[in-house]
């Protein structure tokens, strides 16, 4: 059995996925007011940092997330990699259907009331909507980068599962081939204040590796129907400890 969260959420998953869920949905009427009130401020960004071992990640269950049993692995190294790139993965599809919802429906979208245990939708909205169009909305950018590989201290974690030896190698062999912060933080950098990111029809839900350059994902990180089902999961397991109006503490008066 893997660690859970308090929630009974598989560990990495509950920190790197549902926490930014959580964080992201309820600072997204501030950066909507932003765009309104302020005539300087014609778009914001958020930028998610993700890594290139998503791509070990080739399925998404979501009934394995508060797993019941220990399912088998072929070692503890590579069920701990796994469940970091599955947690990778879970950013990527959610810039993704972030992004969806801003553009279709706004922040109303973003901002609807959690969903019922058969995955529909409940009656009502956290909002009111006037059916007016919400063009702010379509001024927050969302994208994900990965940094690269970079000779951290949170690469001494190697030193558990490859012994104290060869995790000190391989943290040296990084050093010696990976990033440079500096080049790890260009990335973030330029998707957070390029201009690049909204001229024309705007860069939106991409991903991007060192430095600012813009590539493919896996293929099932591109699945939206995936992207769609993992968010209404999410919305359901935050609604469970924070309750079914949770999205409402995001909610400040005037702002929609």
């Amino acid at each position: 059995m893997p660690p859970l969260s308090p929630q009974s959420i598989e560990s990495i998953f509950a920190t790197n996925h549902v926490g930014h869920h959580i964080l992201t949905v309820l600072l997204l009427p501030l950066l909507h007011s932003t765009i309104i009130h302020f005539a300087d401020a014609t778009s914001t960004r958020i930028v998610f940092t993700t890594s290139s071992l998503h791509r070990l990640c080739r399925e998404l269950d979501v009934n394995l997330l508060a797993p019941s049993e220990a399912s088998p692995t072929k070692s503890a190294c590579y069920d701990g990699i796994w469940r970091y790139g599955r947690s990778k993965l879970a950013n990527i599809l959610f810039t993704r259907e972030l992004n969806r919802r801003l553009m279709e429906g706004g922040l109303r979208e973003v901002l609807a009331s959690a969903v019922n245990g058969e995955g529909g939708r409940r009656n009502g909205s956290v909002v009111d909507d006037n059916g007016a169009d919400d063009e702010a909305s379509k001024h927050i950018y969302v994208n994900s980068f990965f940094p690269g590989n970079i000779a951290t201290d949170q690469m001494n974690i190697w030193k558990g599962y490859l012994g104290t030896v060869l995790g000190k190698a391989f943290k040296l062999f990084f050093s010696m081939t990976g990033q440079s912060t500096q080049d790890a933080a260009a990335t973030a950098l330029y998707l957070a204040a390029s201009g690049d990111i909204v001229e024309g029809g705007g860069v939106r839900g991409q991903y991007f590796v060192p430095v600012a350059k813009r590539e493919e994902t896996s293929r099932i990180a591109g699945d939206m129907e995936l992207a769609r089902q993992l968010w209404d999961w999410t919305d359901r397991k935050v609604a469970e400890v924070l309750g079914d109006d949770w999205q409402r503490n995001a909610v400040s008066e005037g702002i929609c």
